[in-house]
């Protein structure tokens, strides 16, 4: 199952965030990629993930299996929550 969800991060995300982002892709068996426009990174990766600070704007979050409806929705909730308490 394909699962999809666009997100607006309100700040760009620093490197703590996005550990915690990696940390919570990976509790999921889903394979879970964050795409703006064209480009796209893979969400259990660390290193792939280092590279969404320098794009700003909304983003998609789409998942790939048995569990991607509570992955989207767990990164949705996180990205939502973490981007607007550093805006605060």
């Amino acid at each position: 199952m394909e699962v999809v969800t666009e997100i607006s991060p309100v700040k760009k995300l620093n490197y703590q965030q996005l550990i915690q982002l990696s940390s919570i892709a990976n509790r999921f068996a889903s394979y879970i990629v964050i795409k703006k426009e064209t480009f796209e990174v893979n969400a259990k990766s660390i290193l792939a993930l280092s590279v969404l600070p320098t794009i700003e704007g909304k983003y998609e979050i789409i998942a790939f299996g048995k569990d991607a409806k509570e992955a989207v929705d767990t990164l949705g909730y996180f990205l939502s929550n973490t981007t607007n308490q550093s805006a605060m």
